[in-house]
């Protein structure tokens, strides 16, 4: 079967990246400003969602595990994975809870002002925490950097930047009418910018989404999966769409993805199942839009995937939405 380019895309490129952050569903975002004096430094414990920190004035240094980072003023750096870290001066300071500091913070229109010390020289920095609604199982994710760092370098042709951060901060915990809305939005610019920056300049050693997407034809079978899960793909339909043997296709996608295209496929197809029935679709409409002919294979798929039933999963949201 030969479905035709024609048919899904214009001859414009294919947005691979702007369907896999839609996938992540950026749902809020939590926004602080921190003006540090003199010797300091504090330690969080880390999130499940992505964390970004842009330094307002540095030098700042960021620790992680075994590995450190300086940033620099103007640097802006992503942790995907948002695993706890610690940032300071540099010097060999003991940390401050990042939860106390919190505690006693003073908040401000839109945000927390988070302060440390009063005298000495002073460092700033916004930083906040990405809400989406679920990074785990979206297939590619854990092959992520710990980071994702541009310097103000890198983000010289992006002058817009400190005017969206500044934004993003004051609007984050607004009571203005939108404004939770428009700070989301302005959290899936300023994780996008990050994203593409470390696909379009990854090393050739990456592994994962920044490897795939530099190869065309490995970007067009990414491309093909996250906008028609649904059609009945064989992994031979699929390598003939994306310009590849089969061999080929299983080759390459399984070197830079860690795992074979159908199993991406089912994976993508499972995350989108999911979805369909948190928004309380029924379970035949579901297994129909996602590729499967009978309700019986896709119960079976769902629940190797997530150790639940289709119907738990459905009953389950309705019965959170009805106590919400």
């Amino acid at each position: 079967m030969s479905l035709g380019m024609n048919e899904w895309v214009s001859p414009a490129t294919f947005d691979v990246l702007g369907l896999l952050m839609k996938s992540l569903k950026f749902q809020a975002v939590f926004c602080c400003q921190g003006d540090f004096y003199g010797a300091w430094a504090v330690e969080g414990s880390g999130s499940e969602h992505p964390i970004f920190h842009y330094v307002r004035k540095g030098p700042i240094v960021l620790t992680m595990g075994e590995e450190s980072l300086r940033l620099d003023t103007g640097d802006l750096v992503v942790l995907p994975g948002g695993c706890g870290h610690r940032l300071g001066d540099g010097s060999s300071r003991d940390a401050v809870s990042l939860d106390e500091v919190i505690a006693g913070a003073a908040q401000v229109p839109g945000t927390y002002q988070l302060t440390i010390g009063a005298e000495g020289e002073h460092t700033g920095l916004y930083c906040g925490v990405f809400f989406v609604e679920q990074t785990f199982g979206i297939p590619g994710w854990s092959s992520l950097p710990s980071w994702l760092h541009l310097t103000q370098r890198e983000l010289s042709h992006h002058p817009w930047l400190p005017m969206l951060l500044e934004g993003l901060s004051h609007e984050a915990g607004s009571s203005v009418p939108g404004g939770s809305f428009l700070a989301t939005k302005m959290a899936e610019m300023v994780f996008l910018l990050a994203f593409r920056y470390h696909v379009e300049h990854a090393p050739s050693s990456e592994v994962g989404w920044a490897a795939a997407l530099q190869e065309p034809r490995l970007s067009k079978a990414l491309w093909l999966i996250h906008s028609a899960f649904g059609q009945p793909w064989t992994l031979a339909q699929l390598a003939k769409e994306a310009g590849l043997s089969r061999t080929l296709l299983a080759t390459q996608f399984k070197d830079a993805m860690g795992m074979s295209p159908m199993s991406y496929l089912n994976q993508v197809r499972m995350l989108q199942a999911r979805q369909m029935l948190m928004d309380n679709a029924s379970i035949k409409e579901v297994a129909h839009r996602v590729g499967f002919a009978s309700t019986v294979g896709f119960h079976n798929a769902f629940k190797r995937t997530f150790q639940t039933t289709p119907g738990a999963c459905r009953n389950s949201e309705a019965s959170s939405s009805s106590l919400s």
